[in-house]
């Protein structure tokens, strides 16, 4: 589920990934179906006790600035990924 202030600041897209244990990573995927320049790819990673929401307003600079922009919420963290601290 997004977080209604984080779906103001950018559009998110869902999208999660299976590890080979089996456990699932959230990530957010946000701007363009492809990147205004190539390259324009960027990775924003939370940092300690912090969820992929917390780097909205990053993501949302990035794509202003013709970038994709994925984020993730760590496993066995806080977030949305299987797991707890």
């Amino acid at each position: 589920m997004h977080d209604a202030q984080d779906m103001d600041i950018v559009e998110v897209r869902n999208a999660a990934i299976s590890l080979p244990n089996g456990r699932r990573l959230a990530i957010w995927r946000s701007g363009a179906d492809s990147p205004a320049q190539p390259g324009r790819v960027a990775i924003v990673a939370p940092g300690f006790a912090r969820r992929m929401r917390n780097v909205a307003p990053f993501a949302r600079y990035l794509v202003d600035n013709g970038f994709v922009v994925y984020r993730c919420d760590y496993v066995d963290h806080v977030g949305l990924s299987d797991g707890e601290i």
